[in-house]
């Protein structure tokens, strides 16, 4: 390993799934970690697992331990990104819950030190994406009248 790569992770969220996954493939040094729902929802959408194998290295949930995390170990990722992220999988990340492939890379990338950014959905009241009236409490990706939708991230910090 020449430097540090970049460890991204795909939960069961659709929400903004082809802006991430756009913005995913123009990174070089990326290794990409699915959910079992991640790789559910991008057949949904009709991305093809082939296609994004030709630009880089896919985990995949097919384990029931995570052997991919001991890369944390040997320093062989700067960052982890969870991008999109799903309310249960933010929820397991907080609570300390280490059951999943992506859930396990959280929480190895905290005992490593290594940076994780997460992007949650928020949905709002307001813009018919909410739940019985009740908002959620992450960042989202915003979208304003006559502009495109402005990918914002949220950072949840490892206690220490």
């Amino acid at each position: 390993m020449d430097k540090p790569r970049l460890a991204w992770a795909i939960t069961g969220s659709g929400h903004y799934i082809e802006e991430c996954l756009d913005f995913l493939l123009t990174q070089d040094n990326v290794d990409l970690y699915l959910s079992l729902a991640g790789e559910e929802v991008l057949l949904m959408y009709g991305i093809s697992l082939d296609d994004i194998r030709k630009k880089m290295p896919v985990y995949r949930d097919k384990t029931a331990s995570a052997p991919p995390v001991g890369h944390f170990y040997k320093g062989y990722y700067h960052t982890f990104v969870m991008a999109p992220t799903t309310s249960n999988t933010v929820a397991k990340c907080v609570l300390g819950i280490a059951d999943s492939l992506v859930t396990n890379l959280y929480s190895q990338a905290g005992k490593c030190k290594v940076p994780s950014i997460v992007y949650p959905l928020r949905h709002s009241a307001g813009n018919g994406n909410h739940c019985a009236g009740r908002k959620s409490h992450g960042l989202s990706a915003q979208n304003r009248p006559g502009r495109h939708r402005q990918i914002t991230r949220f950072r949840i910090h490892h206690r220490r």
